[in-house]
């Protein structure tokens, strides 16, 4: 077997035989810009990781938003995340007439945070 880049761990063949290429070190979460995000329509979010849906094996963005969502309090608490399929994501959509990022990268965060105890002020929508 052969170690990851940091050498901690033991990586598998299917690892180690795309570890080079791009799409594939994203999926395996080795470049994934974690960190916050615009979306096109102006509120922020912060990209927390990948998941795989169950089912479908399709790459999903796990995210969160960095805003009050009091309506989905009562089913999905106070600090709601969400999941959205990695194309649309990552894909473009047409607003005010041109081709724009669904959710453009602001900044990276050290840590994503799970839990919150205060949003971040600048970034509430």
């Amino acid at each position: 077997m052969e170690l990851d880049a940091q050498g901690d761990r033991e990586i598998n063949a299917v690892e180690a035989a795309h570890r080079n290429d791009p799409q594939e070190r994203i999926w395996l979460n080795q470049d994934l810009r974690r960190g916050r995000y615009r979306h096109y329509k102006g509120k922020y979010y912060e990209l927390l990781g990948l998941a795989m849906h169950s089912e479908t094996e399709e790459k999903m963005v796990l995210y969160r938003p960095l805003y009050p969502c009091p309506d989905l309090a009562e089913e999905y608490g106070k600090d709601p995340w969400f999941v959205r399929p990695y194309d649309m994501f990552f894909g473009t959509v047409e607003h005010n007439g041109e081709r724009v990022p669904r959710f453009a990268f602001v900044e990276p965060v050290d840590e994503p945070s799970l839990f919150p105890e205060k949003e971040p002020t600048s970034y509430c929508g």
